[in-house]
């Protein structure tokens, strides 16, 4: 076995690209010739704005030479649309490279990526060289400056700008992902505080948090009772110049502060629902229509939810009204300027204009999880933030022109919000709703049956990667047991209970339950005398049985698993499905499901 590692550097890519190279290279790697190089678990890869990293222990013979002839295309596998053409090479990528490191234990393997070959040297700051004589001597030299261990270089920053928060009687608010993304950026980072003109503390304190941290190298700072602070932190790198640095973002900040000021004020001169009519000069897919067309499927879309929800009235209107400005912000000169605004203006603005509060967190809360990874706290802002994405999302596979990395985190971001909202409405349910209402406000003649195939599909994939990462049994992982038709917010809940509880034979157990329940629920059920076998079981649930079992329902299967395993050989062996089977299979969803 051998010892392999690639580093290739680069001028400063984009942060918000650099994110998704990882995945995009090991995905590629895994299906290539290299996969037969090694084991997936000992594939190592680290992404920072300047360097790509891949290290590994391989097996085989010869590898130096099919590693030479493999390596130069490894960068490809990496998608994006805003990759470029640097100088006159082939190859297309978001940076110009300008240095490759590529070795198998001591030896350099040779690789050319357009003009630049690899040679046994690393950078620091992008010009610093230093010396490698072996992949051990790579990490032992670079560790000092990079930090290969993200937990380790993340709590190294926390300590830091917690020393100096302390220093001067503030807290800091920086998340988890926040220093994560410093610590990408900036490779051996310095701090120093600085200071935005106090005249700006009438601003809005979430304008004023939101602006600094539009800027990747600084973190707020609040005093204890969590009132912002005019004091932040800025991150740089050590061969800067602390001033220049320091000098540069209060200068910045202060523009910024000062011209949010003067539009937010020439903004919130009309109500928000004047800015609905605007939203007709707006696009965020051109295949989709404009945001004014968007709002239209929107509102069509939530009063179909809110029929499927059973909500309170007040709920429902103030879910309507939401829906109805739920985009009316972006049409305002501040979010046309300050995007990471969005949402917050218009919270602001109707606030300002005396409307339930409820209603402008809502409006802010569909554009949660987001980069600080927080969920919507109202069941109106979880319905905003589903149907949003989900009309996105079926409007793009509609159209067949789509970016499928973008309908993959689409989908995420939507699964997620269902299994932390809780809210008892399906999958199946949410794309017959949106295909329904895209029928209706058309955007063109499109396969329904094909689309929503596909919507089934690409759903339950990443369904069972979110179920695999919250360490559910692969036996529940299936497409036998899983359906669009599950209320996936309790079905997880079960599943991971299942998962941690449950030994093998009550796993057996439950997992023909729960393909049994599928079947059932997706099954035409024919007006037949119900089976002994039905009848069994349903006397099994009655209340005067399942009353007595105190919620220990895995234990109830246990000692009855007879009765349970003739009803599934029954329909195993090509048993119909009665309508008795429905109403059996809603009283068990309606008990422990």
């Amino acid at each position: 076995m051998s010892k392999f590692l690639m580093e290739v550097i680069t001028n400063p890519m984009d942060v918000v690209i650099f994110q998704d190279i990882e995945e995009d290279i090991r995905e590629y790697l895994k299906s290539s010739d290299f996969e037969s190089f090694f084991k997936t678990e000992n594939l190592n890869i680290f992404v920072s704005q300047t360097r790509i990293v891949i290290w590994a222990d391989l097996f085989g013979d010869d590898l130096k030479d099919k590693l030479s002839e493999l390596l130069p295309s490894i960068l490809r596998g990496v998608e994006s649309p805003n990759q470029m053409r640097w100088d006159t090479g082939s190859i297309t990528f978001f940076s110009p490279i300008i240095n490759i490191l590529a070795l198998l234990d001591d030896e350099l393997i040779d690789v050319q990526i357009e003009d630049v070959r690899s040679k046994k040297v690393s950078l620091v700051n992008l010009c610093d060289e230093i010396e490698i004589d072996s992949v051990d001597d790579y990490f032992e030299k670079l560790d000092k400056y990079v930090g290969f261990n993200e937990v380790d270089r993340m709590n190294k920053i926390r300590n830091q700008v917690s020393k100096i928060a302390a220093s001067l009687g503030k807290k800091f608010t920086a998340n988890r992902d926040k220093l994560i993304k410093i610590a990408k950026i900036i490779e051996n980072p310095q701090f120093l505080s600085a200071n935005f003109d106090e005249k700006y503390y009438d601003l809005p304190e979430e304008f004023v948090f939101n602006i600094i941290n539009k800027y990747d190298a600084c973190i707020p700072l609040a005093f204890e009772d969590g009132k912002i602070s005019n004091s932040y932190i800025i991150a740089y790198n050590k061969n800067k110049k602390s001033e220049k640095i320091k000098s540069m973002y209060e200068n910045s900040l202060n523009y910024d502060l000062g011209l949010i000021e003067e539009v937010f004020e020439k903004d919130s001169a009309s109500e928000l629902k004047e800015y609905v009519p605007r939203l007709n000069w707006i696009s965020k897919y051109d295949q989709l229509g404009n945001l004014y067309d968007k709002t239209t499927r929107v509102k069509m879309f939530v009063e179909k939810v809110a029929d499927n929800l059973s909500l309170a009235k007040e709920m429902e209107e103030n879910l309507y009204l939401a829906a109805d400005l739920m985009k009316a912000d972006l049409a305002t000169r501040t979010v046309k300027k300050y995007p990471q605004l969005k949402g917050i203006v218009a919270k602001t603005m109707l606030e300002k204009e005396g409307y339930d509060s409820v209603i402008g967190e809502a409006i802010l809360e569909q554009y949660l999880p987001g980069s600080m990874n927080k969920m919507p706290e109202s069941s109106i802002g979880y319905i905003l933030a589903i149907v949003d994405r989900y009309d996105d999302i079926v409007g793009l596979i509609i159209s067949d022109d789509y970016n499928i990395r973008l309908v993959k985190n689409k989908i995420d971001e939507i699964l997620n919000l269902i299994i932390n909202s809780k809210l008892e409405i399906s999958v199946a349910t949410l794309t017959k709703i949106a295909l329904y209402v895209y029928t209706e406000e058309s955007i063109g003649a499109f396969d329904y049956n094909k689309v929503e195939s596909i919507l089934e599909d690409l759903f339950l994939q990443r369904y069972k990667n979110i179920l695999r990462n919250l360490g559910v049994k692969a036996e529940f992982v299936t497409d036998e047991i899983l359906s669009c038709d599950e209320y996936f917010g309790n079905l997880t809940e079960k599943l991971i209970e299942i998962s941690e509880t449950a030994d093998e034979e009550e796993a057996s157990l439950l997992k023909n339950l729960f393909r049994i329940r599928n079947l059932v629920m997706t099954s035409e059920s024919m007006d037949y005398e119900s089976s002994e076998e039905e009848r069994r079981v349903g006397e099994l649930v009655s209340d005067g049985v399942t009353n007595d079992i105190d919620g220990d329902f895995i234990s109830f299967l246990k000692n009855n698993k007879e009765v349970l395993q003739d009803l599934f050989d029954f329909y195993d062996n090509g048993g119909y499905v009665t309508d008795y089977s429905k109403k059996l299979q809603t009283e068990l969803k309606n008990r422990w499901f």
